[in-house]
C-alpha cells in the first residue's frame, strides 16, 4: 500500500498526542518509520529522560529501517541532553529519507537537519507545517519571547463570577471537568497561584500518578503571611516540587516533608510579588509551560500586563448571586482594562465537559 508525505506525517501527530502526559519539559513528539521492506513502525517520545520518538521508531524497525524513510513531528535533536542526538541515531541506522513537520524552536536542540543534510540524508521539511505550528504553539512562543507560555484557567459561573463569596472556597466545575484539569496539569512545567488562593481555597494541586509527574507549584505569596503548617500543598501528600515566591523575608517559610521545597524572594512591585521576575525564574527553571489557576487578584494582574498566551475559561450553568466575587470585583477601572485586554484574544476552540463549557482563547499577538 502507499502513503503519501502528508498521510504518514498525520499519523506521526497522532502518535504524538499519545505522550502528552510524561515528556516533562520535552514536546510531544511521534514518528514513523517505512521500512525497506514496506512495512511501517511508529514510536513517540513516551517520557521525561527516555528515548525520543525517533529512536523508537527506528528501534521498533530493527533493520528494516536502513534505507528507510523517517517521518517526525519536529527536527530530530542535534544536542546531548537526557539522551544522545536523534540525528546522529538515524545516520547510524541508515536511514536515506526524513520528512520533517517543522524545525525545533528551541536554538540548543536545533541543527538536526543541516547534519542530516551533511550525512547525505534527504531532508523535507514543511510538511503540515500549519498544523505542526498550531501543534508546537507555546513552543514557538516560549523559546521567541523567551519567558513560559502562560495558560490562564479560569472556572466562572454563568453571570462570570470566579468565587461564590468572598473569603470562602468555592467548587465551580463539575466532576469531568475538574478531571480535565487535573490531566492538564500533569502537561504543565508548572501550576502558578495567588498566596490568596492558597489561604482560602487550601488547594492540594495533586495529579494521579498514573497520569503523570506532578507539576511544580509556583506560589505568589507577595505579601500573604501563609501559615505553611497547616495548608494541604505543605503538608507533603503531594509527589511534585513547591516553590514559595516572597518579597517579604521576615516570615518562616520552613515546610518539613514537602519534597523538593524551596523559598525564593523576587524583587518588590506595586502589587506585591513580581509576576515578571517570578516568570523569568521559572523559565531560566526550564519551565517552559506555565499554567495560572488564579484567584482575581492575580488573574487581573496576569491580564493587564498582557503576560497570557492563552484563556481556559470553564463555565458552569449555575448563578453565583450578589455576593459573588468577579475579576474586577465591582471597580470599574479593572472591568474596563480586562475588557479591553479580552479583545486582544481570539477564539479558538469549545468542548462540552458534562455540565461544563470549555473556550480556549489565544492572544492574536503570539499566534
Amino acid at each position: 500500500m502507499r502513503y503519501n508525505d502528508e498521510t504518514l506525517m498525520r499519523r506521526a501527530f497522532v502518535l504524538a498526542r499519545g505522550g502528552y502526559s510524561f515528556v516533562g519539559h520535552n514536546p510531544q513528539v511521534g514518528a514513523i518509520v517505512v521500512g525497506n521492506n514496506g512495512r511501517l513502525y511508529g514510536g513517540a517520545h513516551q517520557r521525561f529522560g527516555e528515548a525520543h520518538a525517533e529512536v523508537n521508531a527506528i528501534r521498533a524497525a530493527g533493520s528494516a529501517a536502513s534505507g528507510g524513510d523517517l517521518y517526525v513531528t519536529l527536527e530530530p535533536c542535534n544536542h546531548w541532553g537526557k539522551t544522545p542526538p536523534c540525528s546522529h541515531f538515524i545516520a547510524e541506522a541508515g536511514i536515506k529519507r526524513v520528512v520533517v513537520a517543522m524545525r525545533d524552536p528551541n536554538p540548543q536542540a536545533g541543527g538536526g537537519i543541516e547534519f542530516l543534510r551533511e550525512q547525505g540524508i534527504s531532508v523535507i521539511e514543511g510538511v503540515l507545517a500549519v498544523e505542526a505550528r498550531n501543534f508546537y504553539h507555546p513552543w514557538v512562543v516560549s523559546f521567541s519571547q523567551k519567558r513560559p507560555y502562560l495558560v490562564l484557567k479560569l472556572a466562572l459561573t454563568l453571570d462570570g463570577c470566579l468565587a461564590r463569596e468572598h473569603g470562602q472556597r468555592s467548587s465551580i466545575s463539575g466532576p469531568v471537568a475538574k478531571a480535565w484539569v487535573q490531566r492538564l496539569r500533569a502537561q504543565m512545567g508548572a501550576v502558578l497561584l495567588g498566596g490568596r488562593t492558597v489561604e482560602v481555597d487550601d488547594p492540594l494541586i495533586a495529579v494521579p500518578e498514573v497520569l503523570g509527574p506532578e507539576p511544580l507549584v509556583a506560589i505568589a505569596a507577595g505579601g500573604n503571611r501563609l501559615d505553611l503548617a497547616n495548608l494541604q500543598i505543605f503538608s507533603g501528600a503531594r509527589r511534585g516540587p513547591v516553590r514559595l515566591y516572597t518579597v517579604d523575608g521576615s516570615f518562616d517559610a520552613s515546610a518539613d516533608g514537602v519534597k523538593h521545597f524551596e523559598r525564593r524572594l523576587v524583587e518588590a512591585c506595586a502589587d506585591g510579588c513580581s509576576i515578571v521576575a517570578l516568570l523569568d525564574d521559572l523559565y531560566n527553571s526550564n519551565i517552559r509551560l506555565v499554567m495560572a489557576e488564579a484567584g482575581p487578584k492575580l488573574a487581573l494582574s496576569l491580564l493587564q500586563r498582557g503576560l497570557v498566551d492563552e484563556l481556559l475559561i470553564l463555565s458552569c450553568t449555575s448563578i453565583a448571586g450578589k455576593d459573588a466575587v468577579g475579576l474586577g470585583d465591582g471597580d470599574a477601572e479593572s472591568l474596563a482594562g480586562v475588557n479591553l485586554e479580552l479583545k486582544r484574544f481570539r477564539p479558538c476552540g469549545a468542548r462540552v465537559m458534562g455540565r461544563d463549557i470549555l473556550n480556549i482563547w489565544r492572544r492574536i499577538e503570539s499566534v
